[in-house]
């Protein structure tokens, strides 16, 4: 197996002002749980956004809100500029070894020209990227050029990983027994969904389905909320104001009752928790289309507290190293282009951003397609060409299509989903899972064990997040003092 490594260049369209600053914000070990957590603006701004999908949810699944659905129009797409890279020749080393990164990311400051003047490049990677240049990082940080050292290098978690983890994270959380009524596992045996496995291999299907499982158990939810049987049923509304006072009455009481008061019914507290995090995921989805960087980085804080209860480890250090970086180790000028250019736009209308990381995987496809088709004999200096050439091949491709007429088709995986929504829904409210039932339990008699309760179990009994802060922690290297060494001494023993 060949381990090559691929490398593009994406320019930053999102410039900070010039009055920002050039050097680190303080130190990380300065920071405590509400540096790392969602503070209040945050919850805020997710509450607000939670509210707009509830909302749109009611205008379009419930007949009593149809009519209010042109009350207010949503914006419509804009063109905007397409999103360009540069790729760099791939390079025949394998990042997982130190050595080989080191080589790399010094490769790199000769492509560009990076030299001692250059203070930050920021460079995205999925979370083992990310680990293997801190370990380079750490051999050369005793080099005295800032090139040499890597000091000009920062890396930043990419979001399609981010947003895969999540996947997996979810699933593992509330997959559950088939047995418990509106859990993802049951779901999925509900409408045969087999392409779903509870590791979440397969992220397009995974992702397809978190949709509808979103849409289903938002809609049973709001059934029980309005108290409606079916969404035909009638209700009176009197204008857009009380449908908005509706949907943040609704996600308020998602959100506002502490663990302490929640009812003693497992299987209630099972899918209030799914709802929750489902929502949440459908907002992290369409933050990353619309290019919301600063609301990307919201959802990094948010869904620390799920990979920690999960005990997903390397993603809750990884959350908890960008968060820090952002907030103290880094200058106000990197934070902000690492926050500002996360993705891209390669079609050039609103709403259709992706993550940076995103855009490397499709160029690894194309990559290896082409070499493919090139023969088992396949060298490293015949693929350096053919990875410079690729944005030229996907140029050329895509005007055959446009001058010939080709239609690309698009489907769902699933061709059914209306349906098998509804059937999600009637499963879920046949269940009466939204409905509190004092003293329910779920599959073998068991309490629904909250992950989140078990990751502010860490955070505040065992200072979670004030250990890991140490972990990556800008100390000095120690040296020597030749004064402290007495000589004689030493002769004398």
């Amino acid at each position: 197996m060949l381990n090559w490594t691929t490398r593009i260049v994406v320019p930053a369209t999102h410039l900070p002002p010039d009055d920002v600053g050039d050097d680190p914000q303080g130190l990380r070990q300065n920071l405590d749980n509400s540096h790392i957590l969602p503070n209040d603006d945050d919850v805020e701004a997710i509450k607000s956004r939670l509210a707009k999908r509830v909302e749109e949810g009611l205008k379009s699944n419930f007949k009593a809100f149809a009519n209010l659905h042109d009350s207010v129009q949503p914006p419509r797409a804009k063109r905007v500029e397409k999103s360009t890279f540069t790729p760099l020749e791939v390079l025949d080393l394998d990042e997982a070894k130190a050595s080989d990164n080191i080589h790399i990311l010094l490769q790199f400051a000769k492509d560009r020209g990076v030299d001692e003047s250059v203070k930050d490049q920021v460079v995205f990677g999925d979370q083992a990227t990310c680990k293997n240049i801190r370990g380079a990082k750490r051999l050369r940080q005793t080099e005295d050029s800032n090139v040499q050292s890597l000091k000009w290098v920062h890396e930043t978690p990419g979001d399609f990983h981010f947003l895969w983890e999540v996947v997996k994270t979810i699933l593992l959380a509330f997959w559950s027994s088939p047995r418990n009524v509106g859990s993802i596992g049951h779901l999925r045996d509900l409408v045969d969904r087999r392409c779903v496995d509870s590791l979440g291999k397969n992220f397009n299907a995974a992702d397809e389905f978190l949709h509808h499982c979103e849409e289903a158990h938002l809609t049973a939810a709001l059934l029980t909320y309005l108290q409606m049987e079916t969404p035909d049923d009638d209700f009176h509304v009197e204008g857009v104001t009380q449908l908005q006072d509706l949907a943040v009455g609704f996600v308020e009481s998602l959100s506002a009752r502490p663990h302490a008061q929640h009812p003693d019914d497992g299987l209630f507290n099972l899918a209030q928790s799914i709802l929750y995090h489902l929502l949440l995921y459908t907002d992290l989805r369409q933050a990353i289309r619309n290019e919301d960087g600063p609301a990307i980085i919201q959802h990094w804080k948010l869904w620390l507290p799920l990979f920690l209860g999960t005990s997903r480890g390397n993603y809750s250090y990884e959350a908890t190293n960008l968060i820090a970086n952002l907030q103290a180790d880094w200058s106000e000028r990197t934070a902000f282009l690492a926050t500002h250019n996360r993705t891209v736009n390669c079609h050039g209308t609103s709403g259709h951003g992706k993550a940076l990381d995103m855009l490397v995987e499709h160029y690894n496809r194309l990559l290896k397609s082409m070499l493919k088709g090139s023969g088992s004999k396949v060298t490293i200096e015949h693929a350096k060409q053919v990875s410079l050439a690729i944005p030229l091949l996907e140029e050329a491709r895509r005007f055959c299509v446009a001058a010939f007429g080709v239609k690309r088709t698009r489907s769902h995986t699933v061709k059914a989903a209306t349906q098998d929504v509804k059937d999600m829904v009637r499963a879920i409210q046949e269940g009466k899972v939204y409905t509190p039932h004092e003293g329910r339990r779920i599959s073998l008699g068991k309490r629904f064990d909250d992950p989140i309760k078990k990751a502010f179990d860490k955070i505040n009994d065992d200072n979670w997040i004030g250990k890991a802060l140490l972990k990556w922690s800008r100390q000095p290297i120690p040296v020597m003092d030749e004064a402290e060494v007495d000589m004689e001494i030493l002769m004398d023993e």
